[in-house]
């Protein structure tokens, strides 16, 4: 299993209109593999002076994440990353996690002795680091733009944010938007879905830290 990876990354912004025109295009070209549909599940860290996140919003030359991340595929491993990014070009190296406690990874021990002693060094020097990212669910008729719609309120709520899937539901009459935040004050999460919902058309919204149970994974 390859554990160190470099590549360059090109990300965009669509509309959900241009998602769709995208999707019906690629259709022609591309073949599902068995990844296709597959769900990611990751959770980020960070100390409490949001260090990692803030100095990544800079967009400076050289940045990093520490995360840790499960695959539909194989669920019970569970991986530590630690993702750099250095003018632009991407340097990944993980590890597979070994219990006690995967949240705490602290007290994790890795399979690469190397790669965990970088990330030992990381908890080091940026202090505890905790947990800070949430998942925000939206559900949204397929006609809202939903660009326009959430931006404002997610600006106001969360010091970032980014969009890591859309789905279709009900036969493609609904989608849902699944969002990575970090919210400015976690005391107004009920706050942020009030207002959302009154852009939802009062649809469904759930919002939350991941849950990676040793049961689950």
């Amino acid at each position: 299993m390859k554990e160190t990876f470099e590549r360059t990354e090109k990300k965009y912004v669509l509309t959900l209109e241009k998602y769709i025109s995208l999707m019906k295009r690629l259709d022609q070209y591309l073949i599902e593999d068995r990844y296709f549909k597959s769900s990611i599940r990751s959770i980020y860290y960070d100390n409490d002076n949001y260090q990692m996140i803030n100095r990544s919003m800079e967009c400076p030359f050289y940045k990093e994440k520490l995360r840790i991340r499960a695959y539909e595929d194989n669920p019970k491993t569970v991986y530590v990353e630690f993702k750099r990014k250095l003018d632009g070009v991407v340097y990944k190296r993980r590890t597979k996690a070994l219990y006690p406690d995967i949240l705490d990874i602290k007290s994790c021990d890795f399979t690469d002795k190397q790669i965990g002693e970088e990330i030992k060094y990381a908890i080091k020097y940026y202090g505890s680091l905790e947990p800070k990212m949430r998942y925000l669910k939206i559900t949204v008729p397929e006609n809202l733009n939903y660009d326009e719609a959430f931006e404002k309120v997610l600006d106001n709520y969360c010091s970032s944010y980014e969009i890591e899937k859309v789905k279709t539901l009900s036969l493609g009459s609904l989608f849902r938007i699944d969002y990575s935040i970090v919210m400015k004050d976690t005391s107004k999460i009920k706050a942020m879905i009030d207002d959302l919902r009154i852009r939802n058309n009062n649809l469904e919204i759930v919002c939350g830290k991941e849950a990676v149970s040793k049961e689950e994974l």
